[in-house]
Parts: structure tokens; C-alpha cells; sequence
């Protein structure tokens, strides 16, 4: 399994045990409850715990380990990283991408359960950004909305996405006119 770190443990808040989390990811939405962390100085030499609560605060983030229930069992964690498996997180459908991060991604109809093909460029326009892919039946031209793009996943290089219905006929109308 391939962990990612998901905040720095800077304090302890109240006598209950919570714990002040820093330098958590832009875009890292809620994880979820009851999902094992890691928390050590690296994932490699971590110890389990149980996340009961995720709650924002600001730039921060406070958590609840089932394992830890005092203040002073909180402090012996200060300074260590939190991790969680890589597959477990899901970042924020509006966060923001470089180009190049995005170029080379394959694209997967999560409703046909199959790829369309690959982004090649990105065009920058005001309302949304248009992805263009390139396919075998040519380019789809792909706005950068909540409704198509379903899931960026840098990692592994691929984007899930949801065809709006016509999508597809409407850039096959534009390549058949040229």
C-alpha cells in the first residue's frame, strides 16, 4: 500500500485527546470515519490508529484518534505526520491543475467503463477550462466542470469522467465540418 501524508500534528486541543493538524493538502476534502492513519515521523515507521473525527477549522484541521482519549496521550504525537492510504484520499473537484500536470492523463468513461483517449492540450478560457482529448474517433473537447470531471488522480496519470449526454455528437459535428 502507498501512503500520502495529509498534515503535520502541531498541538492538542482540549483534555479529550484532539489534535491540531497543519499543513494539510489544499484541495484534501473530509476523510472519512474510521479509517486507519498512520502517524509517526514517516509512514515507514508508523504506528495505526483509527480516525473519529475530521473537522475543518480555518486552515487547520482538527482530528479525534480512537486510540488516544487524553491530552497527554495527544502530546506524545506533536510533530508527527499523519498518513493515509493514497487510494482512501479524494481532493476537491475544484482545485486547481497545472497544464502539464494534466497533459499525458488517460481519460476513463466511468459509465461505459472504458478509455476515450488522452489529454493533449489544455485551453484556458473565462467561464471553465476545456480539456481537449485526443481519441480515436478524434478530438472531444471536455469542460472542466463538476459535471463531467469526476476524478483527478495525478498519480496514477487518470481522470474519471461522466459524458454529458451529446457531448460526444457535438464534437463529432465539429470535426465531420472541417
Amino acid at each position: 500500500m502507498e501512503y500520502e501524508q495529509i498534515g503535520i500534528i502541531t498541538g492538542t486541543r482540549g483534555y479529550k485527546g484532539e489534535l491540531l493538524l497543519k499543513d494539510v493538502p489544499s484541495g484534501l476534502n473530509k476523510i472519512p470515519k474510521g479509517m486507519t492513519v498512520l502517524v509517526g515521523f514517516s509512514a515507514a515507521f508508523a504506528r495505526e490508529f483509527i480516525l473519529i473525527k475530521w473537522e475543518s477549522e480555518g486552515k487547520n484541521v482538527i482530528i479525534s484518534l480512537k486510540e488516544i482519549t487524553s491530552k497527554e496521550d495527544a502530546h506524545k504525537l506533536k510533530e508527527q505526520g499523519v498518513f493515509a492510504e493514497s487510494s482512501n484520499i479524494n481532493y476537491a473537484k475544484n482545485e486547481d491543475y497545472f497544464v502539464n500536470d494534466i497533459i499525458g492523463c488517460s481519460v476513463y468513461d466511468t459509465v461505459e467503463k472504458k478509455e476515450i483517449g488522452i489529454i493533449k492540450d489544455v485551453l484556458l478560457m473565462k467561464a471553465n477550462d476545456i480539456w481537449v482529448v485526443d481519441s480515436p474517433g478524434g478530438e472531444i473537447l471536455l469542460p472542466y466542470i463538476d459535471d463531467v470531471i469526476k476524478k483527478v488522480d495525478l498519480k496514477k496519470k487518470r481522470i474519471d469522467i461522466v459524458l454529458i449526454p451529446g457531448l460526444l455528437e457535438l464534437n463529432k459535428t465539429k470535426t465531420e465540418s472541417k
